[in-house]
């Protein structure tokens, strides 16, 4: 019950189309608005630029305002529209969360996400949504390495060792092959007898 109060976990939850606003009503009812919240607050951050310096908004605001004729960009280093902004996007963002429905189809799609700033909505879900991988796979690579490159075959060619490695890490697949082949009798001796001296340890 401890993960249903985990806020990472719970923007997972926002985020996933399959479950949405309608599920972390279910699951966390006293975290909704907070979590809520914070999802805004990210998507606005990801899409606002960042506020200036005090320093430069100091001397913008001792600075004689220029004409709109004068510089016709003049508003997108106005501090206070950047301000208005956040807050309507902010606005409409939360209109786009409450109105959100969840989504059936169990394959995860672009259209499911809302159309606002859609693809936010994407690198939050991925943000959230995607697990940590493992390092497991590759220490066992690097172990069947070390155990084909021993000081004895050190002056092997680089293209045998990579060969080497890959018929070790697929051995089990060949093994397969090779009682398969047994079983129905099709084995050749001289092939299974290369591949005992070879590969097996």
């Amino acid at each position: 019950m401890h993960l249903f109060a985990d806020e990472d976990l719970l923007m997972a939850t926002l985020t996933h189309p399959n479950h949405g606003p309608f599920m972390l009503k279910h699951v966390a009812p006293a975290l909704e608005e907070d979590i809520k919240e914070r999802l805004i607050r990210e998507i606005v951050t990801s899409i606002t630029p960042d506020p200036l310096p005090s320093s430069q908004s100091q001397d913008m605001v001792t600075e004689k305002p220029k004409e709109a004729s004068d510089d016709p960009f003049a508003f997108l280093e106005s501090p206070t529209v950047m301000e208005e902004d956040g807050s309507n996007i902010g606005e409409l963002i939360k209109k786009e969360v409450d109105t959100w429905g969840r989504s059936k189809v169990a394959e995860v799609k672009p259209g499911q996400f809302p159309s606002m700033h859609r693809e936010k909505w994407i690198s939050l879900f991925i943000k959230y949504n995607t697990a940590l991988p493992s390092s497991a796979a590759v220490e066992r690579m690097f172990s069947t390495a070390g155990d084909v490159l021993r000081p004895k075959r050190a002056s092997m060619t680089s293209d045998r060792f990579e060969k080497l490695v890959f018929t070790k890490g697929n051995m089990q697949l060949l093994d397969a092959v090779l009682r398969r082949e047994r079983r129905e009798g099709e084995c050749d001796s001289e092939r299974e007898m290369m591949w005992n001296r070879t590969c097996r340890p």
